[in-house]
């Protein structure tokens, strides 16, 4: 807005006399009011947002490169490490502007997004997505990803790793939906199969959840349980759609066949597996909007 300073007209003591004889001392004339008006320099609303988000976003990514020697398990647990991430997001969920708004509808939302930091404690209490990792020895979630897609459909995958090099990958395939709260943040997700890797024995699921989408961008997505608001941190992959079966699926058939004594264990987390499923479907179909998945 546009600072004036105010014009004020000359007292005359005639209607003819000249203006500038008749000035009230300490005013200028009227002509010179008018010459330079004086203008406030007020920053673009804008250009401040983007720059206060795009620094609460490099302060994110600083906060979890910093980290990225501790696996998905040991930094949700140590709370000293996940403390400046848990900041970091905070401040960019305040900076989000339209980036936080309705971002169940944004078409950011589509892709492909991993797991960077998390604090929820069915996380770490399962070991990952579907409680099979609690069958693992040593087990740490190498990985946790998910996608989502134009048209609906939408997947959550966990990696596994134990001892002795064992690697599980479990994938649920669903559909999503934006809810119907207001404010257009939720984010409505029903798994109908689950995929055990190695194997690529497919499960039935009626696995439900709702999560609230509290920021996206081409590089971020913050999440958020809509009852414990226990947080969720993705960073956005490269690839679209869901990855193709990995070396480690083809490993792990080769161990299950050759007699190597990690195979019982195999059969062992594939049973544990559908026994977190066939949970997940009890507490589900009993009134319980569960989740295993994202909060609990």
């Amino acid at each position: 807005m546009a600072a004036f300073v105010p014009a004020v007209a000359p007292l005359q003591t005639s209607p003819y006399a000249p203006a500038a004889a008749c000035v009230r001392p300490g005013r200028l004339p009227l002509a010179a009011t008018r010459a330079a008006p004086v203008r406030a320099a007020v920053p673009a609303g804008g250009v401040t947002m983007r720059a206060s988000r795009d620094s609460a976003a490099a302060d994110l990514a600083a906060a979890i490169d910093a980290s990225s020697s501790k696996h998905l398990l040991a930094l949700a647990n140590d709370t000293a490490a996940g403390a400046p991430i848990a900041e970091a997001a905070a401040a960019l969920e305040a900076a989000a502007g339209s980036r936080g708004s309705r971002t169940a509808k944004s078409s950011s939302l589509h892709g492909v997004w991993s797991l960077a930091y998390t604090d929820a404690r069915s996380i770490v209490k399962n070991k990952g997505l579907t409680g099979s990792g609690k069958s693992l020895p040593a087990a740490k979630l190498a990985a946790l990803r998910e996608g989502y897609d134009a048209d609906g459909v939408a997947w959550a995958e966990e990696k596994l790793s134990g001892m002795g090099g064992l690697k599980l990958r479990n994938r649920l395939i669903g559909t999503w939906a934006a809810g119907k709260a207001r404010g257009g943040n939720h984010v409505e997700l029903a798994f109908n199969e689950v995929e055990t890797h190695p194997g690529g024995r497919t499960m039935a699921s009626e696995a439900k959840e709702v999560i609230e989408v509290t920021y996206v961008d081409d590089d971020w997505k913050i999440s958020r349980s809509p009852e414990t608001r226990e947080l969720f941190v993705f960073r956005r992959e490269e690839a679209v759609g869901p990855a193709a079966p990995e070396e480690d699926d083809a490993e792990g058939a080769d161990e299950q066949s050759s007699g190597n004594p990690l195979s019982r264990l195999f059969k062992k987390t594939e049973v544990a597996t559908k026994e977190a499923v066939e949970e997940v479907e009890e507490e589900t179909s009993s009134g319980n909007p569960l989740s295993r998945f994202f909060k609990k």
